[in-house]
């Protein structure tokens, strides 16, 4: 995930209704780019959402990723991989930089969701 080029976030809440979706800054793109680079590499799945919070799709240069349920998964990867999160560090990171972006109720449906074991 490149720092220096435009990301964009979505974050995963509604079916039928337009998620909420920012840019990340600069210096935030940075500090993803190097969380990401901290995680490890495991083969196989990632889990998937369902309705209600279902991730953050972090939309760059090189790709989309879905960071959701303390995994990061490239979309499409052949074959399947994602980056272990077992802290949700990234879900962390990216709802911090919702807060000016999302709904209060929105921040703390996710905050509630991140806070399940």
């Amino acid at each position: 995930m490149s720092s220096e080029s435009p990301v964009k976030v979505v974050l995963g809440l509604y079916s039928g209704v337009a998620d909420p979706t920012w840019t990340l800054t600069a210096e935030e793109a940075s500090d993803l780019a190097a969380a990401l680079a901290r995680l490890k590499r495991v083969s196989g799945t990632a889990p998937a959402g369902g309705l209600g919070y279902h991730g953050f799709s972090i939309i760059g240069p090189d790709g989309t990723r879905v960071a959701f349920e303390g995994a990061v998964a490239s979309a499409g990867s052949d074959p399947p991989y994602y980056l272990d999160d077992p802290d949700r560090t990234i879900e962390r990171l990216l709802l911090e930089t919702a807060r000016a972006h999302v709904k209060p109720q929105e921040f703390a449906v996710v905050a509630r969701a991140l806070d399940q074991p």
